[in-house]
């Protein structure tokens, strides 16, 4: 049996199969601008979350808020990257990360935080924690990978549980995280 999915209007990106306890959804991503939330066993939209201002590229697990709900990261070409609830109505993002100069290729989920590379190898760690104060600044630590023609990142992954970052593109780069200030404050 094969169900037509109707939905997205320009190219998907990007999809993502969440499956918890009475819970279970498709997310996907689309140059349109929009992720949609499936019923995946109907084959039916059951929700959509818009925020982006260009396409979104994809889409990454992220953590649970604090009152247990599940979140998605979704970034693009708008520079953005966006935590959505997915378990909730609502349709505004939980947050979006601003700081990027260039479409981010890869967000990822590590630990509370989010690591994020551009595609000009601009890295970002970032705080997902709910109880920030009002206006603090999420972004944590940019770094950048060697600034050369060779080196234009086209993919990344953090490895767990130590956190060593892995960027591909014609060459690999490996970066190990290392704590750069006093235990008792944010890395």
């Amino acid at each position: 049996r094969a169900l037509k999915m109707n939905g997205h209007t320009d190219v998907v990106m990007d999809m993502l199969y969440i499956r918890e306890k009475e819970f279970q959804v498709l997310a996907t991503c689309g140059m349109d601008k929009r992720i949609l939330l499936w019923n995946v066993e109907k084959g039916i939209v059951r929700g959509k979350r818009m925020g982006h201002k260009g396409g979104v590229r994809m889409l990454a697990r992220g953590g649970r808020t604090n009152t247990g709900s599940s979140t998605i990261l979704s970034s693009g070409f708008d520079y953005e990257v966006f935590v959505w609830d997915v378990k909730g109505l609502s349709k505004k993002p939980l947050m979006v990360l601003r700081g990027h100069r260039f479409p981010v290729l890869r967000v990822q989920f590590c630990r509370g935080r989010a690591i994020t590379i551009d595609e000009r190898g601009m890295m970002k760690w970032w705080n997902l924690s709910d109880d920030m104060e009002h206006g603090a600044d999420r972004c944590l630590q940019t770094f950048t990978t060697e600034r050369s023609s060779d080196m234009r990142p086209t993919t990344m992954i953090v490895c767990e549980p130590f956190p060593r970052i892995i960027v591909g593109s014609n060459k690999m780069r490996v970066f190990d995280s290392r704590r750069i200030r006093p235990k008792e404050l944010p890395c």
